[in-house]
């Protein structure tokens, strides 16, 4: 019934990605173990559960220099409306003209 969504970082080989979650209330921090490949992190199932901030923090040591990236990503999710099941409906001949 839910879509996934992938969010994608810089594809920088030989560097450490460290993808992280706080919920939209900000009493929840989760760190995600990293995906394969690295760069790429799919929510499966988008839902109530996954809005909220998440995190990406590269750090690259290419060229004898240790760099870091940190980037964010803000998601919300809205439920689809629930729609009532059909209501049977009667309708009268007012002028009982058959």
């Amino acid at each position: 019934m839910y879509e996934d969504f992938t969010l994608e970082g810089p594809d920088i080989p030989g560097a450490d990605y460290f993808w992280s979650f706080m919920d939209d209330v900000g009493s929840l921090g989760v760190f995600f173990p990293a995906p394969t490949p690295p760069h790429l992190l799919t929510i499966n199932g988008a839902s109530s559960n996954t809005s909220g901030t998440y995190y990406l923090t590269v750090t690259s040591t290419q060229v004898n220099c240790e760099t870091q990236f940190i980037g964010e990503a803000h998601i919300s999710y809205t439920d689809p409306p629930l729609i009532n099941p059909f209501s049977t409906l009667f309708s009268c001949d007012l002028f009982d003209d058959d």
